[in-house]
């Protein structure tokens, strides 16, 4: 980052590749493993749930807002940043979608109470898929500490380049 948005951003990219990669891969490899008849659900949820369900899935979609932050700086932004938004929220649908059919057709029921779904998945397929999870959420977390720093200063450049990060007298004033 402190080098330059290029070579920030293509260190994001290296992170995101290395995050997707084993989720991938657990989707397509799992697929062929599915119990057909886990799949089934016996019961929804009490409405109680869905509130808890929800929170989950707007941090699960949280993010994206921060990968606009640097696009003024992207070769034609008003073409380039919708695709590629559109890309991103189409793949990420589909890949929770996978996952979710993949965890449930795998675990069955244990899906419910596990502390690690995915790492259970990958388990339950190949050993060391556990371990290889863990350490994917592990990239995972970096390549999101990453980006928020590469965004977050972006952001702080901007605002400081078109002169909104003034503080008013009368503001220092009450503070002080």
């Amino acid at each position: 980052n402190l080098r330059g948005v290029h070579l920030g951003a293509r260190a994001i990219g290296v992170l995101a590749a290395a995050k997707l990669t084993p989720l991938v891969l657990l989707v397509l490899l799992g697929i062929w493993f599915l119990e057909p008849a886990q799949l089934a659900v016996p019961q929804w949820p009490a409405w109680e749930h869905w509130g808890q369900a929800m929170v989950l899935v707007l941090f699960a979609y949280a993010g994206m807002e921060s990968a606009l932050v640097p696009t003024g700086e992207v070769r034609d932004p008003g073409r380039t940043v919708p695709r590629a938004a559109l890309a991103a929220i189409l793949f990420v649908i589909l890949l929770y979608v996978g996952l979710q059919l993949t965890a449930q057709g795998v675990l069955g029921a244990a899906l419910a109470g596990d502390k690690a779904p995915l790492a259970s998945t990958a388990g339950a397929l190949w050993t060391p898929g556990f371990t290889l999870l863990l350490l994917g959420a592990g990239v995972s977390m970096l390549g999101y500490l990453h980006g928020n720093i590469l965004g977050n200063s972006r952001l702080l450049y901007a605002l400081g380049r078109d002169g909104l990060l003034h503080i008013s007298e009368m503001a220092v004033r009450r503070v002080g």
